[in-house]
């Protein structure tokens, strides 16, 4: 991806990646995120009871 011109890298993949200083990666759990959504709407749930 380097090789063909990315300036940027967004991961979500359980894995870092390496790559050279002048590329942007973002590393996201997804897992991560969804345990703060789940959360969040079981928050919600309890609300409305």
């Amino acid at each position: 991806m380097v090789a063909g011109g990315i300036k940027a890298i967004w991961n979500f993949t359980p894995y870092r990646i390496v790559v050279p200083e002048n590329i942007v990666v973002q590393n996201t759990s997804i897992y991560a995120h969804l345990a703060v959504m789940f959360n969040r709407l079981n928050a919600l749930k309890e609300l409305e009871v």
